[in-house]
């Protein structure tokens, strides 16, 4: 907790330095992926309230084999650094996918009726 508190680093590496922290100590039995992933999300959603919004967790799903090996890799290397390179990528596509939405054009059919 430290080391969110008062280290220099970027947010955006400090949550995933958390986050995989959180998944290598694997305090329960089972879930320990969904609240690491929470946990992520409260972090940043401090400082970001857009990480509310984003589908981080349904791009995480898409990936999920990939989440794993980037675990298991950084596991083996000792060093976070493949699965923090992994979650940026992932949370890159969750901002370009949000910003995708935002300049689509609405059709007639898609906009809500205000009365």
């Amino acid at each position: 907790m430290a080391y969110l508190k008062n280290d220099k680093d970027l947010l955006l590496i400090k949550s995933c330095v958390f986050h995989y922290e959180f998944e290598f100590i694997h305090p329960f039995i089972e879930g320990n992926g969904r609240m690491g992933r929470l946990w992520q999300t409260l972090i940043l959603i401090q400082q970001y309230p857009v990480f509310e919004f984003l589908p981080v967790e349904s791009l995480i799903k898409q990936q999920q084999s990939t989440y794993y090996s980037k675990l298991s890799e950084s596991d083996k290397k000792g060093n976070s650094a493949p699965f923090i390179e992994f979650m940026l990528g992932i949370i890159q596509n969750a901002l370009e996918e949000v910003l995708q939405l935002q300049n689509k054009t609405l059709y007639t059919e898609d906009r809500i009726l205000i009365i």
